[in-house]
């Protein structure tokens, strides 16, 4: 297998190279610390949201949010080499990983697939600039511990009451997306 630049994908590497040195800067992070996630970050850091939203906007201000979305929708249409150069590039820039991770790779996908015109008119663009952040909830009926206090952190109206739950991000979520296993009555 041949894991050499095509042409495009070096061209792509040199663009991403140049941005990623003029807009890192302030939202670096500190190798010591071995990365910051924004997916399992402290919840009491509330100052990882205003970080990570203020790198989602540069990013989309600078056309690299939503790399492999259709352009139509907000996105740079990019193939999966590419998308793998950018991930290359911006850990060697010490940048900070996207904050609405579950929305750029979940929710948008799935509105642009399956949703309305007008779901994708109001959710798409928010997303991508990081003004909605989306999160994930986990349901796993028949466990003893209560999701309800976890589902209440993920977002405004719960779609479910879980027996148990866990959802990432939940402290910054906006919106939470379900994935939940049915009952042993309900199969």
């Amino acid at each position: 297998m041949d894991f050499d630049d095509t042409p495009e994908d070096a061209a792509f590497r040199g663009e991403a190279r140049a941005w990623l040195a003029e807009h890192v800067g302030p939202f670096k992070v500190d190798p010591d610390r071995g990365g910051e996630s924004l997916i399992f970050a402290d919840v009491e850091d509330t100052d990882y949201v205003v970080r990570g939203k203020a790198w989602q906007q540069v990013l989309f201000g600078g056309g690299f949010a939503g790399l492999g979305w259709p352009v139509e929708f907000g996105g740079r249409g990019l193939p999966i080499g590419q998308r793998i150069v950018w991930g290359q590039e911006a850990s060697a820039a010490g940048a900070p990983p996207t904050i609405n991770v579950i929305g750029e790779g979940m929710a948008g996908p799935t509105i642009i697939a399956h949703g309305s015109q007008e779901q994708k008119r109001r959710y798409l663009e928010p997303l991508l600039r990081g003004d909605e952040i989306w999160c994930q909830l986990f349901s796993e009926p028949a466990t003893a511990t209560s999701g309800s206090s976890t589902a209440r952190r993920c977002g405004p109206r719960p779609p479910i009451t879980p027996t148990s739950a866990s959802c990432s991000p939940a402290a910054t979520g906006t919106f939470p997306s379900t994935v939940g296993a049915p009952t042993s009555s309900s199969t």
